[in-house]
């Protein structure tokens, strides 16, 4: 128990954990993380730590601010992954990504998709172009909530407008009908 709390001192506040489990609990009561991560922001400030079991410490950060400066202008010191089996699988939506889907017909048709488009608008420079312009029509979205949100969504609905407009040459409104109609069927598959 001690050498737990003396490892704990160089890190951020956050919610008691417990030995192996971690703080297991806090995120048995709600399955939307956004949300847990709105209440404990509340208690412990923009900068926490939650551990997802068996060690695996994660800094949590809330404000947009830090995480420009952790992200933008001090990348390469917080370059990382956790590899903590539980937390991917929360941080992915039960590994259904791309990233971290178990190997199956589903991964094999979203890799197929992901390294066909990536491989022909990475090389021709195209790439970084509809990535800002995807953003720019998602920014305005994210401004205008005053509460917590699921950024996952919003991650989506960039994600999607840039597989359609490789895929179709043509980029959609958010609420365009044939759109939401589009990001709802791909997420049955």
């Amino acid at each position: 128990m001690a050498y737990l709390r003396r490892k704990r001192h160089s890190l951020p506040p956050g919610p008691p954990q417990l030995p192996i489990l971690g703080n297991y609990f806090a995120f048995s009561k709600d399955s939307r993380l956004f949300t847990v991560f709105a209440e404990m922001e509340k208690k412990y400030g923009d900068i926490f730590t939650v551990n997802f079991g068996f060690g695996h410490n994660s800094i949590v950060v809330s404000s947009v601010d830090l995480v420009n400066e952790l992200l933008v202008e001090k990348s390469e010191e917080f370059a990382g992954r956790d590899t903590s089996l539980w937390s991917l699988y929360l941080m992915s939506g039960g590994y259904k990504d791309v990233a971290f889907a178990d190997y199956g017909p589903v991964w094999t048709v979203q890799k197929k998709m992901a390294v066909k488009v990536l491989r022909s608008y990475v090389f021709s420079g195209k790439l970084d172009c509809l990535a800002k312009s995807a953003f720019e029509e998602v920014a305005p979205l994210l401004a205008k909530q005053s509460e917590p949100v699921d950024v996952d969504f919003y991650i989506s609905l960039l994600i999607y407008n840039i597989i359609c407009r490789f895929a179709f040459g043509k980029s959609y409104e958010i609420d365009d009908p044939e759109f939401v109609w589009l990001r709802k069927s791909s997420q049955k598959i």
